[in-house]
C-alpha cells in the first residue's frame, strides 16, 4: 500500500510537470478514430458523370473548444482531395466553426459535426484523401481510401449505394434525412430506415417490390422482408422501414433487391450490400463485443452491479441489463470509461483486468480531471 500511494504522488508531480511544458504528453490514441467518413455512389444525368457524396462526420471531443465568455467554441478545416492516381480532379477546402453553451458536450463522443460534400466524376477508380485540421490546435487527422464510382447500366433499373438514417423530420409537406454515417443502429428504436434512390430510363408510374435480407457475422440470414414504393420519376428517393427488435449486439450486412416481374428484363442485376453493426452508442467504436465491455465496466461499478451484469442467463438479458446499467450512469463517468477502453484496445491490454491494470486506471483518471481542468480554464 504504501508503495502504491508513493507511485500516485510522483505520478501526480509527474504528470503536473508535463502539463506545464509547452509541448503536452498525449496518451496513446492509436485506434482512436478522430473522423468518420462515408462515400457514396449516386446517379448523375451530367455527362455521363456520376456523383459521389462525401460524409465527414467528427464527434465534438476530437476538437479543442476553448472558452470565450458563456461559449465554448472550436473550429475545423476539411480538405478534400480527389485523385485518378495521376491526376488532381478536385481540391476543396471548407471552414467549419462551432459553439455550445454545455461543456458536457464538448467532451462527448455522441454530439457531433456532420458535413456533406458533392462530387461529379467518371465512372472509374479514384484515391480520396480527407483532411481534417482543428484550428486551435493545428492537429491534423488524415484519411485515405481508394473507391470505385459505380457505372450505372442506362437501359436498366437501378438503385444508389445505401444510407442509414438517423432521424426523419417533416417540414412545409417535405421529407428531411438525417444520415447515420457511424451504420450503428443499436441506438435507434426499433425500427430503423434506410434511404436510396431509383433510377427508371423510363417513367413506369408503377409499383416496384425491394427484397431486404440481413446476414450475420456468421453469413446466415437473420432478417429478411420486403417493401414496395411507386416509382413516378425518372429519379426516385425510397426510405424503407426494417423492424430489427429480434437483431442482438454484433455486426450485419444488408443486400437489397430490386424485384418485379412485369419489368424483370429492365431491372439490373447488381445486388446493392452494406455493412452495418448493432452497439450501444456511448461505447467506443472498437468495442463490439459485450462481454468484453462488460469485464471493462469493473471500473465504474460496483460488485453488486458486476454480479448484476455478469449472472445474466443469457446474450439478451446481459444486453438488457448493461443497457439499463450504462442509462443510470454520468456522462464524465461514461466518456472515462470510454477514453480507457480505446487506450486498453491500443495497447492489446483490453481482456485484462487485475491490480496493475487498476493503478494504470487510477493514473488515468488523474490525467482525465488535469484535461478536464484545463478545458474550464
Amino acid at each position: 500500500m504504501r508503495q502504491f500511494i508513493k507511485i500516485l504522488i510522483f505520478s501526480l508531480f509527474f504528470i503536473s510537470f508535463l502539463y506545464s511544458q509547452t509541448n503536452v504528453i498525449k496518451f496513446n490514441d492509436i485506434d482512436f478514430p478522430k473522423f468518420t467518413p462515408s462515400i457514396l455512389n449516386f446517379y448523375s444525368y451530367n455527362n455521363k458523370q456520376n456523383r459521389i457524396d462525401v460524409f465527414i462526420q467528427i464527434p465534438y471531443k476530437n476538437l479543442r473548444f476553448v472558452k470565450e465568455g458563456s461559449l465554448f467554441s472550436a473550429s475545423y478545416e476539411i480538405s478534400i482531395i480527389i485523385s485518378d492516381f495521376k491526376n488532381i480532379i478536385y481540391d476543396r477546402s471548407f471552414l467549419k466553426k462551432l459553439s455550445t453553451e454545455n461543456f458536457d458536450l464538448t467532451t462527448s463522443l455522441q454530439t457531433y459535426d456532420l458535413t456533406q460534400k458533392s462530387f461529379d466524376l467518371k465512372p472509374g477508380k479514384y484515391s480520396v484523401e480527407i483532411i481534417v485540421t482543428d484550428e486551435d490546435s493545428k492537429k491534423s487527422y488524415k484519411t485515405r481510401q481508394n473507391i470505385e464510382v459505380r457505372n450505372f447500366d442506362d437501359d436498366k433499373i437501378n438503385i444508389s449505394d445505401l444510407l442509414f438514417v438517423s432521424k426523419i423530420n417533416e417540414k412545409d409537406g417535405k421529407l428531411k434525412i438525417i444520415p447515420n454515417i457511424s451504420n450503428n443502429i443499436g441506438n435507434l428504436n426499433d425500427t430503423f430506415y434506410v434511404f436510396y434512390e431509383v433510377y427508371s430510363p423510363v417513367i413506369i408510374n408503377d409499383s416496384l417490390e425491394f427484397e431486404y435480407s440481413i446476414y450475420d457475422k456468421e453469413e446466415d440470414v437473420v432478417l429478411s422482408g420486403k417493401s414496395s414504393s411507386f416509382i413516378s420519376d425518372n429519379t426516385t428517393q425510397v426510405i424503407i422501414p426494417i423492424n430489427k427488435k429480434d437483431l442482438i449486439f454484433g455486426k450485419y450486412r444488408l443486400y437489397i433487391e430490386v424485384k418485379s416481374q412485369k419489368y424483370k428484363n429492365f431491372i439490373s442485376k447488381k445486388l446493392i450490400g452494406k455493412d452495418f453493426l448493432i452497439r450501444w452508442q456511448d461505447l467506443p467504436i472498437s468495442i463490439n463485443d459485450l462481454d468484453l465491455a462488460i469485464k471493462q465496466t469493473s471500473y465504474i461499478a460496483s460488485s453488486n452491479e458486476m454480479d448484476s451484469l455478469t449472472s445474466a442467463k443469457d446474450q439478451n438479458e446481459k444486453l438488457k441489463r448493461f443497457l439499463s446499467f450504462w442509462k443510470t450512469e454520468h456522462l464524465l463517468w461514461k466518456n472515462i470509461l470510454q477514453e480507457w477502453i480505446m487506450q486498453m484496445k491500443s495497447l492489446k491490454l483490453i481482456e485484462k483486468v487485475g491490480k496493475r491494470t487498476w493503478v494504470w486506471f487510477l493514473l488515468f483518471l488523474v490525467y482525465q480531471i488535469i484535461l478536464i481542468d484545463i478545458h474550464l480554464n
